[in-house]
């Protein structure tokens, strides 16, 4: 069983080395219980925009949703750079428990569109309204990819 004993998640690699055991992954939200089967199907480095700013990170396609999450070393600021576990508990305390990286985490089935964007834009936007535009390498490869996995949920 994968389970909340497992120290890395099987989505984004988290690696949990303070051995604090939770059901779900603190960076991706990931299920580490097992219960509900998710796998990697495309993984790359890609950027956010969002309104005039821009963050970078790794783009997840998964068989379940697709999220974005920052670079840990991006705007972790001095504690992150030290590494260690004072800075890890701050940042726990600060943002309730979680990691709080994560900006964008859509389910598959609740992407209305997919559409080109300006340059290697892609712009995502979800049945809620909300407007995502991830700036990825092949982004003709990975608007079909979404495509596809979301049209395998129907």
């Amino acid at each position: 069983m994968l389970g909340m004993s497992a120290l890395k998640c099987h989505i984004c690699g988290f690696a949990n080395r303070f051995g604090v055991l939770t059901p779900t992954c603190p960076q991706c939200g990931t299920d580490l219980s097992g219960t509900v089967p998710e796998a990697v199907l495309r993984t790359a480095p890609a950027t956010l925009c969002a309104d005039d700013e821009t963050s970078h990170g790794r783009l997840y396609l998964t068989s379940l949703r697709l999220l974005w999450i920052r670079d840990l070393a991006e705007g972790a600021g001095t504690a992150y750079a030290l590494g260690g576990l004072i800075g890890f508990l701050a940042h726990r305390a600060v943002n309730n428990g979680s990691l709080n990286r994560m900006i964008l985490n859509v389910k598959l089935q609740n992407i209305q569109s997919i559409r080109m964007g300006a340059g290697r834009g892609l712009a995502i936007a979800s049945r809620s309204g909300a407007l995502s535009t991830v700036i990825v390498r092949k982004r003709d490869e990975w608007a079909a990819a979404i495509q596809q996995a979301a049209s395998s949920l129907l």
